[in-house]
């Protein structure tokens, strides 16, 4: 599979909804609805956005250490400038995942 370029993200992050529909809210909740999110998975780590309710996103970055894969949450309110901020550093920063590792141990 072709790698997804850092602009393509871009495109596609552009691209989502900003707010949930009226009326979905509890069935996310529940589990029964899944939350708008995207996920940039790539061979050093994957990067977990999720639209929150109230029109920031939680971020999320996931990486492999020892054979066991680990979740560390990045922030729980972010903007939209900072979830392109946190894409760019995914993409272009080595310094990030290091400090995302660092923050697990």
């Amino acid at each position: 599979m072709d790698s997804v370029s850092f602009e393509e993200v871009l495109g596609i992050f552009d691209g989502l909804p900003k707010a949930y529909p009226k009326g979905v809210e509890e069935g996310v909740r529940k589990g029964e609805v899944l939350p708008i999110g995207l996920i940039i998975d790539r061979e050093e780590g994957a990067l977990f956005i999720t639209l929150n309710f109230d029109g920031t996103y939680s971020i999320e970055v996931g990486v492999e250490e020892l054979g066991k894969a680990n979740t560390i949450e990045v922030t729980d309110s972010a903007g939209a400038s900072g979830v392109k901020e946190a894409i760019r550093r995914f993409y272009f920063d080595p310094s990030f995942l290091r400090e995302v590792e660092e923050e697990m141990n």
